[in-house]
Parts: C-alpha cells; structure tokens; sequence
C-alpha cells in the first residue's frame, strides 16, 4: 500500500526530533552538583584545509565531556575513538582499570547523589549496583581473537569496533547504566555518546565526567 503523501517519511521523522533536541539544547544547562553551571566543553572553529575554499569544522576539545549541542558531542567523540585506535591495548586495559577504580571510589557518593535527583530507590542499593557494574562489567580482558583451521585454510577471526554509539539512559539506576554502558563500549575500541533522562541529568553528567577524567 502507498503511503499518503501528506505521511512524513522516517527520515523527516528523525531529522524532526534531532532539531528538537538541538534546539532545546541549545538552551539548556546542565546543573553540576554543587549549582554551578558545567559549559559546554568544544569551541567549534572553521578551517579552510584545502585551499580550494571548502571549510571544515573541528571540535577543540575542553575541559569537561559535557555539550549542550548534539553534533559537536558527536564529533567530539570522532575525535575521541581515533586516538583511542591510537592507543595500545595494553594502554585500553589501563584505561578501563583506571575507570573501575574511580567508579569503586565515588560508589556512595554517585549513589547518594540518584537517590538525592531522582527520587528513586534507596542507599545503599544505588551504590552496590554502581561496584557491581564496575567489577563484573567484560572489559577488553574478553576481546579475544580466534583462530581456525581445515580444509580450506586458516581464519583469523578479530573483534573490531563499530565506531561512536550513542547511548540513552534511564532515569532508574543512572550512573550505574553509564558505567555499564561506558565500560563496554570503551573496551571495544568505541566512544559513547550519552543522552541522560531529564530527571537523572545530573548525576548522569557527574558520573560520564569521573570517566572522562579517569
């Protein structure tokens, strides 16, 4: 059956709700715990590198992981997942202890603070899920290539990283799903970007800061 013509198509559907959520955002702030405000992190240049006057933007990057804009949090997280490419594996496994360390040390703390914004749950429930996803959450220690043989040869087979992934949180366990989600898509050579629920901003934010900065 033909769809009506006056029935948007899934592509004006997603741009639809993408300019919505830019548009929001654009000005909105993210409360940091104490009441200030955490600014947007990436300063949004133009260069012209061909010499044949096309431009292209690039995100410097800042001191916090938090944007108030959708694009520059994604090619902020481009960048990102190139260097971590970069990097050794080795270095990926310290990255990720590294993260587990510091989730372990701000469990109560994270804890609380959900408790405190979203009106849900209780401690010290909120923190024991926060050390369970830091200690039980596979890391690169499961990225493990396998090898075969047989008749027709010999195949390699490797793990290989998608990209960016976005990733929408709840307003139930925030941080704990930040770290599960963090964890997971860092180890697999990935960079996130998060989009918390409205009433979990908060803490999400903190929670994706502690790893940024871990």
């Amino acid at each position: 059956m033909a769809e009506s013509p006056d029935k948007p198509s899934v592509e004006e559907i997603v741009r639809l709700v993408l300019d919505e959520i830019n548009s929001r955002s654009s000005t909105a702030e993210i409360a940091g715990t104490t009441g200030s405000t955490i600014q947007s992190a990436p300063t949004v240049i133009t260069s012209n590198t061909n010499g044949a006057g096309t431009s292209k933007s690039t995100v410097i990057e800042g001191e916090t992981c938090c944007f108030t804009n959708l694009d520059q949090a994604v090619e902020a997280a481009r960048l990102a997942q190139r260097r971590l490419l970069d990097l050794s594996m080795e270095k990926r496994h310290e990255i990720i202890a590294n993260i587990r360390k510091h989730a372990i040390a701000n469990a109560e703390r994270l804890g609380r603070m959900a408790v405190t914004e979203t009106g849900l749950g209780r401690m010290p429930d909120k923190m024991n899920k926060i050390l369970l996803c830091a200690r039980k959450t596979p890391g690169p220690e499961d990225l493990k290539p396998e090898a075969f043989s047989g008749d027709y040869g010999l195949t390699l087979v490797e793990p290989a990283p998608w990209g960016v992934v976005g990733s929408v949180t709840p307003s139930t366990n925030p941080p704990s799903t930040v770290l599960n989600n963090a964890i997971s898509i860092i180890s697999a050579g990935n960079a996130a970007v998060f989009n918390p629920h409205p009433a979990a901003k908060n803490v999400s934010a903190e929670m994706a800061k502690l790893i940024h900065d871990a």
